[in-house]
């Protein structure tokens, strides 16, 4: 995962530009001001394989089934939301491409869209995460990489690419929608914000 482009100040549901940085402006993300460290070392190395018996697969573009969320509560409960099939709709997605696991989605290709709220406009969303390092209201653009995990997007645990659909859009605000995620490079978590792109009307 690389931090690219531009530096942002978050502002409720807009990202507003405040300088731009090298493209290659880190070869590994920093820590987190108040972030988990190292939680996972199994993404060491980038993955150059599809584990076996695992194809790619890609965020959800049909509502076939019911889909349960679920997030770990302060108190260490379990809460969770059931979304009736009947009731997705599948409007936005953040461009990703992979493979459920028990610890996340894994990130394998990302993926642009004609984002239907820009003017059409190709985009990806997976690749204009905003990050906030020192909690100083700086945010920075990262873009997710083979290898790195999504673990939660707007507090729900995300596993599966229904997961990632599913709460994405019934996220109050796709324009602004925290995700956390796993760097594969040194298994830190990251918490971040999202603009999803809309892909229908």
């Amino acid at each position: 995962m690389r931090a690219v482009l531009v530096a942002a100040v978050f502002a409720v549901t807009t990202f507003a530009t405040a300088l731009l940085l090298p493209a290659e402006a880190f070869t590994q993300l920093p820590e987190q001001k108040g972030g988990k460290k190292a939680v996972d070392k199994s993404h060491d190395s980038r993955p150059t394989d599809l584990p076996a018996n695992t194809k790619e697969v890609h965020e959800i573009d049909k509502h076939d089934k019911d889909v349960t969320l679920y997030k770990k509560k302060a108190d260490g409960s379990t809460e969770k939301k059931l979304i009736p099939k009947s009731t997705i709709d599948p409007m936005f997605k953040i461009g990703v491409a992979g493979y459920p696991s028990p610890n996340g989605f894994v990130v394998w290709n990302t993926v642009k869209f004609s984002d239907k709220d820009k003017n059409n406009q190709a985009r990806c969303p997976a690749q204009e995460i905003q990050v906030d390092f020192g909690g100083n209201g700086q945010f920075v653009t990262v873009k997710l990489e083979r290898g790195d995990r999504i673990v939660s997007i707007d507090t729900w645990d995300v596993k599966t690419p229904d997961d990632v659909g599913v709460a994405l859009n019934s996220a109050s605000d796709p324009h602004t929608i925290e995700i956390q995620f796993v760097d594969y490079r040194s298994g830190n978590q990251y918490t971040g914000y999202i603009n999803a792109a809309r892909i229908k009307n």
